[in-house]
């Protein structure tokens, strides 16, 4: 029972009960009054004690302070238990998840569908032991491919009236490169014409009427008029051309022509200048081919041959190249054998002509390895160099390895046995899936 209402209980039985005793106060003594007095209280007392467990309602209220502890009990004991309902779920979220992580790959390994194969261009070879061919380093220095180069030069003194072309361009075989002007080329070229009309009117005759001798002599002065034009610096074509009259130049005028296909790298001349005979006006060369020629000792020169894969560093990169020529003298100073090699670059890796190199040349077959292509290995989150061993279809591991030896696209590696299937293409796409899923990387 709260307090407000047993209060309000035992004041209106006090009041109940004094009311009588009120009433005699004013015919008895004191005495009797407190006697009353107290008499009434203890039978209040007493009735309040049996209404309180006769009324039913003040049942509930007598056991209602005991209930609330007996509730604050079993809300306790319901509090431990259902913490120790949490900690079972919790361990049993987390034998879930052990159970799970049954389920996931191990560390370093990586399992793909079939269809992801497919997608990622997964490409396996088994290895096997090969003989892994020397290499020869040696200093070279870069040169001009004398076999895509040519010098554009004058056959005749002559003078230059205008330019065509100038250094840096780009240039097809057979494209106009300067306008020239010579008194020789003017005399070259009247004789020509004359020529040609003598015979040309002596084969319209033919040879039974103007006689075998005049024919052929006829014949012989315009082949010859020809050929000196030729010889002084006129394409076929030209000579063609200006026999037909199509070619609107001056006489004794003329234009060289680009010989080659590639770039202007040289024109040493200017407008107005004459020049003497043989004098080069242009150099124009394939800058897309150049020549490295590698300074090689005598020993080791022996096991090299033409063909053979070299590989050149420019600028801090290596390029595929191959050996096309080997010299067949010592240099008498340093003892030394000229070995050259040629390369294939873009415009944008093409090296100058002097530019000093580092040279690599695969030569005699060694010692057996095993050899992966480079684009097999990968690098691991600690910076290890690693490849991918397929342990079952759509189930690759990957395995740290060594890199022995560097060769032409390949590399010779260690840290994996013979016949082991490893992955040749793909191996990016393997190793991002490792990196991305957080797996170890140090599995071997």
């Amino acid at each position: 029972m709260n307090m407000p209402f047993q209060f309000f209980t035992l004041t209106l039985v006090a009041m109940l009960a004094g009311a009588p005793v009120g009433a005699q106060t004013n015919h008895e003594e004191n005495g009797e009054h407190d006697h009353a007095a107290e008499e009434g209280q203890r039978q209040a007392s007493a009735q309040m004690s049996e209404e309180t467990h006769e009324e039913p309602g003040h049942e509930g209220s007598g056991h209602e302070e005991e209930g609330e502890h007996e509730g604050e009990g079993h809300e306790q004991r319901a509090s431990e238990e259902g913490h120790d309902a949490d900690g079972h779920e919790e361990e049993h979220k987390e034998e879930g998840h052990a159970e799970e992580g049954h389920n996931e790959a191990p560390p370093g390994v990586v399992e793909l569908s079939s269809e992801s194969q497919r997608m990622a261009n997964i490409e396996t070879r088994k290895l096997e032991l090969q003989p892994v061919p020397e290499i020869v380093t040696a200093p070279g220095e870069v040169q001009l491919n004398d076999y895509r180069s040519a010098r554009v030069s004058t056959r005749i003194p002559a003078q230059v009236v205008s330019r065509m072309a100038e250094l840096g361009d780009v240039v097809e075989k057979g494209a106009p490169l300067v306008l020239l002007t010579s008194v020789e080329m003017a005399e070259a070229q009247g004789k020509l014409q004359i020529a040609a009309r003598e015979w040309y009117r002596v084969r319209e005759l033919g040879k039974s009427v103007v006689g075998e001798a005049r024919y052929i002599e006829a014949r012989v002065a315009f082949q010859q008029a020809q050929s000196r034009l030729q010889a002084y610096g006129m394409t076929e074509t030209q000579v063609t051309q200006f026999l037909r009259g199509e070619d609107e130049l001056q006489l004794g005028q003329f234009r060289l022509l680009a010989s080659v296909a590639g770039t202007i790298i040289e024109d040493d001349f200017v407008v107005g200048q004459y020049v003497e005979t043989g004098t080069p006006l242009f150099m124009i060369t394939d800058e897309s081919s150049v020549w490295v020629e590698a300074t090689v000792q005598s020993l080791a020169a022996r096991a090299i041959e033409p063909g053979e894969p070299a590989r050149v560093r420019i600028g801090g990169e290596w390029h595929q190249g191959k050996v096309v020529q080997k010299h067949h003298r010592l240099d008498e100073s340093t003892r030394t054998m000229g070995v050259r090699i040629e390369l294939e670059l873009d415009e944008e890796h093409s090296p100058h002509p002097g530019e000093f190199v580092e040279v690599a040349i695969e030569a005699d077959q060694g010692e057996p390895g095993l050899l992966v292509p480079e684009r097999a290995l990968n690098r691991n989150s600690a910076g290890e160099w690693v490849v991918f061993v397929q342990e079952a279809p759509g189930k690759y591991r990957q395995v740290d390895i060594r890199r022995l030896k560097e060769l032409s696209g390949k590399v010779q590696i260690a840290g994996v046995e013979p016949g082991t299937t490893v992955v040749t293409d793909g191996s990016f796409y393997l190793n991002s899936e490792i990196a991305k899923g957080g797996f170890s990387v140090h599995n071997h």
